[in-house]
């Protein structure tokens, strides 16, 4: 895969939700050369109250220091049901791609229907990208989660 593959994504909108600034700064980097658009919160709590933008996917650390992923996930499937019940929107939840260093602590986020894939740290720019690209393109890349 090469990054050519990834020219006409600037009008996808990609959330990435990491407490780690390190983490974050990387994967923003890794993000913005497959020509996404990216907004980055530094906590749970920073990345739910982003959520009046639209995303077309939010890529999740599940052990953040505010909350832990599942909380989140909740929150965000919450937040989303109160919108559509309210009158105020009636769009889904964007996916989510879980970003994990213990791909155990991440399996029964799994349940969630907001979860569209898992990806392991550490990573490789390669690794990101095709993660996010197969969550944008609707498939699932559970198979690929404890490969590596």
């Amino acid at each position: 895969m090469q990054l050519e593959e990834f020219q006409d994504n600037s009008h996808k909108h990609i959330l990435v939700v990491e407490d780690d600034p390190g983490v974050r700064y990387i994967l923003t980097q890794i993000l913005k050369l497959g020509h996404y658009t990216v907004t980055s919160a530094d906590s749970g709590t920073d990345g739910l109250s982003l959520l009046g933008e639209k995303f077309d996917l939010i890529t999740l650390d599940m052990e953040l220091t505010d909350m832990h992923g599942e909380e989140f996930l909740d929150k965000l499937a919450t937040q989303s049901k109160a919108k559509i019940d309210s009158g105020f929107g009636v769009a889904e939840p964007p996916p989510v791609l879980i970003i994990t260093g213990d791909p155990c602590n991440a399996s029964p986020a799994y349940t969630s229907g907001l979860v569209r894939g898992l990806l392991c740290k550490p990573f490789t720019l390669r690794e990101v990208l095709q993660s996010v690209q197969t969550c944008l393109n609707g498939l699932d890349n559970s198979d690929q989660a404890f490969v590596g």
